[in-house]
């Protein structure tokens, strides 16, 4: 492993999907094989893993930080036992108070919560990249106001932990084929998913390594910053200067097979 890591942004597909199989567990083939393509790709395993998790939003910034974070089941829809599934991975109080300190040398705010678990965004991703539950693992929330400068200068603060052997993931899912009636209630997921994306970039020095899209966000309508920084990340992305995730892997669709909540 080179001394500094890349940054990931992973769609992270449906609810508890690695906890499932038939149809709608094979729908994320090829997200599943995108995830051991990362593993492969870092050879050897980081320190412990920062999730940027789009399915928690705070008023201000937060990081999980108990030494064993319990779960979130936040969807509906599911089989019973995905109500049970636990992701065994240790939390990193050590590594949540270097988020903390980072982000206050600059001024930003940000609080620990000893009591949050790892919600469908981390652990969705967490058990396909490193099944074992062994590597520690922080989450981190963001902003519920969306403010596009202030999640960029949270990607400038959290760039040092790159070389600290620290794996930094952004993770929300996006997804295509939105009908247009139901654009309004995609629209915050998406900018959800926006601001990860802007952090990740700073962070990564507009070169992040992985796009897990294929090609342009989806547009949901008019919101605050969206016209100016999804036009921005697309021509990032038709420039050369991040690439995808090996075509449409991490692209996930609106084709029916998705629960409510998901």
């Amino acid at each position: 492993m080179s001394n500094r890591l890349p940054t990931y942004f992973i769609s992270h597909g449906g609810g508890p999907w690695p906890y499932l199989d038939g149809p709608f567990r094979r729908t994320f083939d090829q997200l599943e094989q995108s995830l051991l393509d990362i593993r492969k790709e870092l050879n050897d395993a980081p320190s412990a893993v920062l999730v940027i998790s789009g399915h928690w939003e705070e008023n201000g910034f937060a990081m999980s930080s108990g030494e064993q974070p319990g779960m979130v089941y936040d969807y509906s829809g599911f089989p019973e036992h995905t109500y049970h599934i636990r992701y065994k991975a240790p939390g990193s109080p050590e590594l949540a108070a270097r988020v903390q300190e980072l982000l206050g040398a600059g001024g930003v705010e940000a609080r620990l919560d000893p009591d949050r678990g790892y919600d469908p965004g981390t652990f969705s991703i967490m058990k396909p990249l490193y099944p074992g539950e062994d590597i520690p693992l922080v989450q981190l929330s963001i902003d519920r106001s969306y403010d596009p400068a202030l999640h960029l200068k949270l990607g400038r603060l959290l760039a040092p932990l790159r070389d600290e052997a620290v794996l930094i993931i952004g993770s929300k899912l996006i997804q295509g084929d939105i009908p247009v009636s139901k654009l309004d209630s995609y629209a915050p997921h998406a900018l959800a998913a926006l601001r990860i994306m802007t952090s990740l970039l700073m962070i990564q020095h507009s070169t992040m390594k992985f796009f897990a899209f294929p090609g342009p966000l989806p547009m949901p309508g008019p919101l605050p910053g969206l016209a100016t920084h999804v036009p921005q990340c697309e021509r990032m992305y038709v420039e050369g200067t991040s690439r995808p995730a090996r075509g449409p892997s991490a692209w996930d669709r609106n084709d029916g097979l998705m629960p409510k909540g998901a």
